[in-house]
């Protein structure tokens, strides 16, 4: 079932939609998120299509989804309903491969889980 935060906190710099299959990997992605300053996560599923339509509720910033969830269907939903927001795939490893099958898919590109710690603050720079 997807979560949504209903408001928009007024201060929260970047909003974040995390879809990924994963409950522990979820609930670990959205606590390193609530660690950074200025973030905040206002939905988690394990659904693409929940994902999509919290996107366009939310109107986030960023939309982490599962590379093992994606679709060139579902990154074409949640920009349809949150057009300004970035997507990435989220992956264990991202090789050049899956990097291409992201931006294929029309995500922005491949992160990996464990390197999300470094990379989500680098993403703030780029929106």
């Amino acid at each position: 079932m997807a979560k949504s935060s209903g408001d928009h906190l007024a201060g929260a710099l970047f909003r974040l939609v995390i879809v990924e299959e994963s409950d522990v990997i979820r609930a670990a992605i959205a606590e390193l998120a609530a660690d950074l300053h200025g973030w905040q996560v206002v939905g988690l599923c394990s659904a693409p299509a929940e994902g999509a339509e919290l996107a366009a509720r939310e109107k986030p910033q960023l939309v982490l989804l599962r590379a093992a969830l994606a679709s060139a269907d579902i990154v074409r939903q949640i920009r349809a309903g949150a057009p300004d927001c970035m997507v990435y795939l989220t992956s264990f490893r991202c090789t050049r491969t899956r990097v291409s099958d992201a931006r294929l898919q029309g995500a922005d590109g491949c992160l990996e889980i464990e390197r999300l710690a470094s990379e989500l603050p680098r993403l703030v720079g780029l929106k």
